[in-house]
């Protein structure tokens, strides 16, 4: 049944793709016979519905190209950590030699030697940029600087929260009388 049943994004059986005809199935079944010879539109089709099904998963599973690229520095991901103490990413620092796909070279910054890791495995070393201050104006005045006296340190003691003591509802008809009188 799965060979003379025809394929939902093709539009064709099975059997007619691998083998070229339709095969004789037990139940019987009225069918068109096609004399012009097969179209490649099921290819089509079919790339269509593959494309559609990739954004697709793409969207749902949040994926999104890598932003490494050749010559920056990265870190490597320990594949097989010690224990659960030691991080994720080794402290050792490498540079991407080559990338190809997801498929990185990755080479050692002290020692020399080569890795070849996904793209996954490994997380770029953020370049810091010096944050640029506003240029002082030659004609503006500087800014006056702070000279007032500043308070003495008061050493802060930390305190536990207090806690707020409510009155039970059974109490209310009770007469409270002070331990002083």
């Amino acid at each position: 049944m799965y060979y003379s049943t025809p394929h939902s994004i093709t539009g064709k059986t099975p059997s007619e793709l691998m083998l070229g005809r339709t095969i004789r199935t037990k139940l019987p079944f009225l069918r068109e016979i096609e004399t012009a010879p097969p179209n490649d539109e099921f290819c089509d089709r079919d790339a269509i519905a593959k494309k559609h099904a990739c954004d697709r998963e793409n969207i749902k599973r949040n994926a999104r190209p890598s932003s490494i690229q050749e010559g920056d520095k990265v870190l490597m991901q320990n594949l097989v950590p010690g224990n659960k103490l030691t991080t994720t990413y080794s402290p050792v620092e490498y540079t991407v030699v080559r990338k190809s796909g997801t498929r990185c070279t990755v080479q050692s910054k002290d020692s020399g030697t080569t890795y070849e890791r996904n793209s996954s495995h490994l997380k770029k070393i953020p370049t810091s940029v010096p944050a640029e201050s506003e240029p002082l104006r030659e004609d503006s005045p500087p800014a006056p600087l702070d000279t007032s006296p500043k308070p003495a340190d008061i050493p802060n003691i930390p305190s536990r929260p207090k806690r707020v003591c409510k009155r039970l509802l059974k109490f209310d008809d009770y007469v409270d009388v002070p331990l002083d009188q």
